[in-house]
C-alpha cells in the first residue's frame, strides 16, 4: 500500500507595514483589556472569521460578475457587449472566456463605457 503524498501548504506571506505597525502597537498598548480578550479568544474563531471574510468577498465578486453579464445583455449596452464578446471569441475554454469577458467588462464599467445598474454610460467612441 503506497502512502499518498501530503502536499505542503505554504502559509500566507505576511509583510510588515512600517506605517501601520507602530500605530497598531500603540493602539494595543492603549487597549490592554481588549488585547487580553483577543489573546484569550480561541484560534479557531479567528480562522473561521478569516474564512467568512474570504467567502463574503468571493460571493460579492461572483454577484458583481453576474450583474455585469446581465448588463451585457441589455439593449443599451449592445455595442460594447459585441466588442467585448468579439475580443474573447478566440478563447476555447468557456470558463476562461467568461473570466476574461467579466474582467474586460469591469474595465469598461470603470472607464464609463458600460452601464451596470442605474449608472449612465456615455456612448463609446473608439477609432
Amino acid at each position: 500500500m503506497a502512502k499518498e503524498a501530503v502536499k505542503k501548504v505554504e502559509p500566507f506571506n505576511i509583510q510588515k507595514n512600517p506605517t501601520i505597525d507602530p500605530k497598531l502597537d500603540h493602539f494595543i498598548k492603549e487597549q490592554p483589556e481588549l488585547w487580553a480578550k483577543v489573546k484569550a479568544t480561541p484560534k479557531e474563531y479567528f480562522e473561521r472569521h478569516f474564512m467568512l471574510q474570504s467567502m463574503n468577498r468571493m460571493e460579492q465578486r461572483q454577484s458583481y460578475g453576474q450583474s455585469i453579464i446581465k448588463a451585457l445583455d441589455k439593449p443599451e449596452n449592445a455595442e460594447i457587449a459585441t466588442r467585448l464578446r468579439d475580443g474573447v471569441s478566440r478563447i476555447k475554454n468557456e470558463q476562461a472566456k467568461n473570466s476574461v469577458l467579466i474582467r474586460d467588462a469591469r474595465t469598461a464599467v470603470r472607464l464609463g463605457f458600460l452601464k451596470v445598474g442605474d449608472k449612465e454610460a456615455p456612448k463609446m467612441s473608439v477609432n
